[in-house]
Order: structure tokens, then C-alpha cells, then sequence
């Protein structure tokens, strides 16, 4: 999911002498509530529901005051007066950041940006224009295509509506059609964002014509900029206040599209001498998903798959479906010759997969999609992030090619690794679930290096989502993720690549001596590849005393070059072939071609640790219920 997370560090004076950030923070809130910008403070309504988050490792993040602007005035006013003060800022859109980067810290801003909601579309222009501010969710935009009955018409936005367009934009975005048009930010004609000095400056696509060697030094400086937000925006730069994006037009007749979900029971196989009998993927079951995700897709279809391993429930996969065009052309591409058609021609060889999907997925027009279909196919996630629904949460993220040396070496991985899951939680309250988001097609067309969003070849942006009840399990829960991470790296593009939406997961603010964190550059590697010495340079010129300055943002050149020089050494990029219990004890063997061997899960000495940070000033406050936690059908159900 998307996120716009901003932080800046307190001054040094601050660390020592918490009265003056008390004093600090309450001059800031005397000043905006003189300027009338919307401003509250802890225990106030507002300010509870703003602050509300339904991951638990951050249940105790109480930021000094929750600034909500009205207008890109009343983001002026803020940034001024808060660098003026020297009082870090959190910037929140849709709050759907993973790794809670949309989360304030204690005596920081938390500036939410969601009363900045408003959307336009455009129909003068051909092709049409959707305009929206940078507090708008995809539910916002969706809904002008829904309530004119725009058949046929695609705004390249977020699976789920209420994810932040500002976080997804800025990050690359991963559409439901984004095999046909793209990532999100491909889209992008225009962006207004407020900078770090408070003024006004708005980049277009059309800047990226200007020569690098233009007299206009700004006019240079704005192309790099544009350039920069497409897929590194989040938290770097400045506040984005305003988005223009393209609407495209659907090739299917009468503006229909196919989708639908599918929960797939697969057939199970028998571990011998094991107390889990029927956990792990039979071989048929793995040479259906190995034959999945190795075919090459035409670019109008997409689809997405969830491998789900709840403990003491059996192993399900889901397959969410979105198809530019009508049901028969969708039909005769899963089946193209028949149930029986051998020579490795159909995409999908279980016949009872087979057949259910294509009773399942439903032709429709793309305005009851947006509506209906794809809160359906998303609903468990839309109701999770609701702050009522509370659990404990870790992802990590990998960027893959579907080569069948790739595919093969992660099924297997994932497949034993569920199981290893299920036998070393039993009895717990967790899950474990691999999401694969399809991507490629369209967005492989562009190259590297012409947005900042590195992994074009890309086929599947895959996330591990580990989901638990009780604080005690973090250690463990950190551990194996760890081990997870480190399994499955050497799979994904130059060993490295992760997606920045899909964050890796925050870690305290102080870490011990004897304890190993990645780097700032090592996050920069996996999000941005070989553009982050570009991004370092526009980061030099927009932010030069890296005000927004997030825990795993985009550093200043001299900063990395120090940073470098006295970096741990990276992990090794061979395939971790063994995975660990949590406890990091007991070895299984995975079933990968290359068995290296384990890394120590050093994550493991972080767990609980945020929440100590924040326990300091923490203040119990009695809870809302005001977010709906059943009953999600409809867009309308979630208030757009």
C-alpha cells in the first residue's frame, strides 16, 4: 500500500531540554490557530481520530498536535513555522503506510493532510484529466467516474480505494490495469508541491524535454524534480498538494471489464513422520502456480494471488482477476484449446482452477468495477487498516522476473516455509501471507532510468504480510521475517530490489551498539537501485538541510559518502537456502536449488522496542468507534 511519511529530526537543543520542545510546540499552536489553520491536540476528537492505527506496534505514537490544512495556504503556513521552530513533521494522506511511516512520533507534527480531499475530472480535454489534492483517496477519484457513468474509462489509481493518491503516486503505483497503462506515477502531467522553504512549485512531464545543459538553471532543477517524484516522491522533496493524471479509455466494446475473486483450496500433500499432515502444496498444486506465474500474460489481463497460511487453517491461494475486455475473450485465454490442450499451452493446467474462475469472474461495466467489484475483491485489507481492528503487523517486500529459475526457487521457498509457519505457531493466533502483485507488460516499456522508479522488469511485486495477536511474539515474528528476507533476496531483481510502497519495516530511533540495522544507503539500493545518486542530487537542491528526512528516505550526497565509507558490509546477495524458527534456533532446509548458508536474525533485538520509545509519553485516552468493521460492499459503505 501506499504512504507519504515525512520526518525530520529534533534539534540537538531539544534532546537535552524537553521543556523547550514543549514550549516549542505550543508556540506553533498558538501561531496556526492565530493564522485559523485547523490544529488539534491530544484528547481532542479530532486529534484521537487522526492519530487512531490498527497496527499495534505503534499503539502508543502520540504526536504533539495534529495540523489538518484546508488549503495549500494553510500548508505554506505550516511548513514555514515549523522549520522556523525546528519541529519534525510526519505528513499523513491515507495513513495505509505499512511500516507506519504515516505515523507521528512523540513532540512531533503529525500534518494530515485529509481534509485536502477534493477531486476533478476534467472532461474537456481529450483525453480526459482527473485533478486532485494531495489528501484525496482513490475513492475520491473513482467516484466521479462512477456517479457519470464513465464506461470505459480507467483513472490508473490504487486496488484499494482508500489508499492515499499521494503515497501511491509518489511511490510508482501498482494499478489494477497498470499492465496496460503502466504504473501510476506513468500517468502523471503535473504535480504542485510545497517545498521545504514554503513556496509554491508546480512540475509538469513537460519539463523533462529540458536539456540538461539549459542556461535556465531552474528550469533544469524542475525536470529533475518532475523526474524525482515519479516513484521516489514520498517524504523526500516536499508536500504534494495537487496531482493531474491521465484518464485513459479501455479497449473492451461498451466499457466493459471481467474480474472477480476466487478463494482456491489446492490439494495438499501428506508430510511423512510430521504432525502437520496435508499443510505443504502438492506437486500438482506447485506445477500449477510455477505454469501461473512463468506464463506471459497479455497486457489486458491482470492477476493478482495471496498464498494465505493461517494457523489451524489450511493453505489457501486467492486470485483476484482484472481483464480488459469481454468474458468469452478472458474464457478462451485460460483455455485456449480445451481443458485437455497439452504442449504447455494453457496458462492455467488444474482443470478445477480452470473451471472455477471462469464462474466466478463476472463481465460488467468498469463504473459497477470501481463501485462494486474491487471494494469486494479488497475488502479484507480496506477493514483491517481500520484502527478498530487491531492486530500486529510486519511486511517486507521483493521485486521479481517470472524466469522459471526465479519462480520455481520461490514457490518452493514459500511452500515449505508455510508449513515450517504452521508447525512452529500452532496454536497461536497468526498468519502468514505472500502477496504477488501482478505488474510488467506496459510498465516494462519504459526504461530505468526515465523515472525513479527503477524495477521495470519487474513482473510480480510480491509482499510478505506477517499478522499475530500478543506483544511476545514480535521477537519471533521479526526473526522470521528476517530469515524470510534474506531466503528470497537473491531471487529479486540484482539481488536487491524492493518496492518503496511496500516498505521494509521501521525500526526505534536508537539502536544499541552491538546491534545491526540496514543503512540508509542500503534502503536507497533496494527502493531506487542505480538512481540514487541522481536522487541524492535532487534531494541536494530541494531539501538541502534535509528537513523531511524519514527513516528510510533519500540522503544528501555528503552524508551517503560518509555513510559509505563506514558501512557494515551488505548481505551477502546468495540465496539464503535455509530458514530458521523465530526463536532462531532449529534449521530447516528449504526447497531451493542452492542451500547457503543461515544469517543470525539480528531484527530479532528490536522487538518491542518501538513501543518502549513510546510508552515514555504515552497518555491512555478513551477510544473512538466510528470506523465501520463488517458490512464493506461498496464504495458508498466506506463514505466516498
Amino acid at each position: 500500500m501506499a504512504f507519504i511519511g515525512q520526518t525530520t529530526k529534533p534539534g540537538e537543543d531539544d534532546k537535552r531540554d524537553p521543556n523547550e520542545t514543549r514550549k516549542r510546540m505550543r508556540d506553533f499552536a498558538d501561531y496556526l490557530k492565530s493564522e485559523s489553520v485547523p490544529i488539534y491536540l491530544p484528547g481532542e476528537p479530532e486529534y484521537e481520530r487522526s492519530v487512531a492505527t490498527s497496527n499495534l506496534l505503534y499503539r502508543f505514537a502520540r504526536p504533539g498536535c495534529v495540523v489538518q490544512p484546508l488549503s495549500t495556504s494553510d500548508v505554506q503556513t505550516v511548513v514555514r513555522e515549523a522549520k522556523l521552530l525546528h519541529i519534525p513533521m510526519t505528513i499523513k494522506c491515507g495513513g495505509h503506510s505499512y511500516s507506519g511511516f504515516s505515523t507521528a512520533a512523540d513532540n512531533s507534527i503529525s500534518l494530515d493532510l485529509g481534509k485536502m480531499n477534493r477531486a476533478r475530472l476534467d472532461t474537456r480535454q481529450n483525453p480526459p484529466v482527473m485533478v486532485m489534492q494531495g489528501g484525496a483517496q482513490w475513492g475520491h477519484a473513482y467516484k466521479h467516474l462512477i456517479n457519470g457513468k464513465h464506461d470505459g474509462y480507467i483513472v490508473n489509481g490504487g486496488r484499494c480505494p482508500t489508499v492515499g493518491v499521494a503515497g501511491f503516486i509518489l511511490g510508482g503505483g501498482l494499478a489494477p490495469f497498470g499492465r496496460k497503462f503502466g504504473l501510476g506515477s506513468d500517468t502523471l502531467i503535473e504535480a504542485t508541491i510545497v517545498t521545504v522553504d514554503g513556496e509554491i512549485v508546480t512540475v509538469s512531464r513537460a519539463d523533462l524535454d529540458t536539456d540538461d545543459n539549459d542556461p535556465d538553471k531552474h528550469k533544469v532543477d524542475k525536470k529533475n524534480l518532475f523526474w524525482a517524484l515519479c516513484g521516489a516522491g514520498g517524504g523526500n522533496f516536499g508536500i504534494v498538494v495537487e496531482f493531474k493524471l491521465e484518464v485513459h479509455k479501455l479497449d473492451s466494446p461498451n466499457g466493459v471489464v471481467v474480474a472477480g475473486k476466487y478463494e482456491w483450496q489446492p490439494e495438499l500433500k501428506a508430510i511423512e513422520g510430521e504432525p502437520l499432515d496435508g499443510v505443504v502444496a502438492s506437486q500438482g498444486t506447485i506445477d500449477t502456480m510455477n505454469r501461473f506465474y512463468t506464463y506471459n500474460w497479455p497486457n489486458e489481463c491482470t492477476i493478482d494471488s495471496s498464498w494465505i497460511s493461517a494457523i489451524g487453517k489450511p493453505l489457501t491461494i486467492r486470485l483476484l482477476v482484472y481483464y480488459d475486455g469481454i468474458k468469452k475473450d478472458f474464457i478462451n485465454l485460460i483455455e485456449p484449446a480445451g481443458k485437455d490442450a497439452g504442449g504447455g499451452v494453457n496458462p492455467i493446467i488444474n482443470n478445477g482452477l480452470r473451471d472455477m474462475l471462469k464462474r466466478r469472474m463476472i463481465e460488467e461495466p468498469s463504473s459497477r468495477f470501481l463501485h462494486e467489484t474491487l471494494v469486494d475483491q479488497w475488502s479484507e485489507e480496506i477493514v483491517k487498516a481500520f484502527p478498530q481492528n487491531k492486530s500486529y503487523s510486519l511486511h517486507a517486500s521483493f521485486v521479481f522476473e517470472n524466469t522459471t529459475e526465479v519462480i520455481e526457487n520461490v514457490i518452493g521457498f514459500i511452500n515449505g516455509d508455510m508449513w515450517r509457519f504452521q508447525d512452529r505457531y500452532a496454536g497461536e493466533n497468526a498468519k502468514m501471507q505472500v502477496t504477488w502483485i501482478h505488474s510488467g507488460g506496459k510498465t516494462c516499456d519504459i526504461g530505468y532510468s526515465k523515472t525513479a522508479y527503477p524495477w521495470r522488469k519487474g513482473v510480480y511485486n510480491v509482499y510478505i504480510l506477517l499478522e499475530w495477536d500478543g506483544k511476545w511474539l514480535e521477537m519471533d515474528m521479526r526473526g522470521w521475517l528476517q530469515k524470510f528476507r534474506e531466503a528470497l533476496k537473491k531471487f529479486s531483481i540484482e539481488g536487491r530490489a524492493a518496492y518503496v510502497n511496500f516498505p521494509f519495516p521501521s525500526l526505534p530511533t536508537e539502536v544499541g551498539t552491538n546491534e545491526k540495522r540496514m543503512s540508509l544507503g542500503e534502503y536507497e539500493d533496494a527502493y531506487y537501485g542505480d538512481n540514487s545518486a541522481r536522487l541524492r542530487e535532487v534531494k541536494l537542491r530541494w531539501d538541502p538541510t534535509k528537513y523531511f528526512n524519514w527513516s528510510q528516505g533519500v540522503q544528501l550526497p555528503e552524508e551517503y559518502e560518509k555513510e559509505r565509507s563506514a558501512r557494515l558490509q551488505p548481505t551477502s546477495l546468495r540465496a539464503q537456502g535455509e530458514a530458521t524458527e523465530g526463536d532462531g534456533n532449529t534449521v530447516y532446509l528449504a526447497a531451493m536449488t542452492t542451500i547457503p548458508k543461515p544469517v543470525k536474525a539480528s531484527d530479532r533485538a528490536f522487538a518491542d522496542r518501538i513501543a518502549q520509545e513510546q510508552w515514555k509519553t504515552f497518555v491512555p485516552v478513551k477510544p473512538l468507534s466510528i470506523w465501520p468493521s463488517s458490512g464493506i460492499h461498496a464504495l458508498t459503505d466506506l463514505g466516498f
